[in-house]
């Protein structure tokens, strides 16, 4: 039994060999760029989504709030917004240095899995 599981976030976008992909990818914050997937965490499990299937990579600003009993807050951050399909991602980070470091870096592999395609 696989006590990690990796999954698609896509369930008909699938790689060859995810755990090889992600044992080789740059982590970045708590994100991980593969050669072939951008992997993220969900839990004690990971998701990723194949670049082939990123139509976009947008640097953009998010709110991070929470609403608990005690504490309500909200913080703007840095992120990044993954357009995919009809739906998009948000990943947000901690520094803008980094979420500038894992943009460029993923416009770069979509731009490589996207001239690998024609």
């Amino acid at each position: 039994m696989e006590l990690f599981k990796i999954r698609p976030l896509l369930p008909d976008a699938e790689i060859d060999d995810p755990r090889a992909d992600l044992k080789k990818a740059v982590t970045i914050e708590q994100y991980k760029a593969g050669e072939k997937a951008v992997f993220f965490p969900d839990g004690f499990n990971w998701q990723y989504l194949p670049y082939r299937e990123i139509k976009a990579v947008v640097r953009a600003r998010s709110l991070d709030s929470t609403d608990r009993w005690l504490v309500k807050y909200a913080v703007e951050k840095p992120s990044i917004r993954l357009l995919f399909r009809d739906s998009f991602k948000i990943l947000i980070m901690e520094r803008d240095r980094n979420a500038d470091t894992l943009a460029s870096l993923l416009k770069e592999y979509r731009e490589e899995a996207a001239a690998e395609e024609s």
